[in-house]
């Protein structure tokens, strides 16, 4: 008689990156700031984020492609244009060049409050 009936799924491996990411960044931080984002900043105030591979970056989106690559998007902090960076690790995202791969259109739709995916 098998059980495997009973076995819940194995994680996939979107879950499995998501999980390493989430627990590299937060190793990778200094102490001060671990202990800054695990604990209040007080009575109506944030602690401000502080993204652990690229700086002034909003929006941002990490992809591993079949190639291989970490692929990197995010938006410019003027808003007007999104960004990519390619590595083969995690950490060499944070030094790789940039590419814009769209800039923000002159009038239109596409002309204000852009965002990367």
């Amino acid at each position: 008689m098998s059980r495997e009936h009973d076995l819940p799924e194995p994680p996939n491996r979107r879950l499995l990156l998501k999980g390493a990411l989430a627990a590299g960044a937060f190793t990778a931080m200094p102490a001060g700031l671990a202990h800054a984002a695990s604990s209040p900043a007080g009575p109506g105030a944030a602690a401000p984020y502080v993204n652990p591979l690229v700086r002034n970056r909003a929006d941002p989106h990490i992809h591993r492609h079949r190639d291989g690559f970490y692929y990197f998007t995010a938006t410019a902090p003027e808003y007007d244009r999104i960004i990519l960076r390619r590595s083969r690790t995690l950490r060499g995202l944070s030094t790789a060049s940039e590419s814009v791969i769209w800039r923000k259109h002159a009038t239109g739709v596409m002309g204000a409050h852009i965002w990367a995916p």
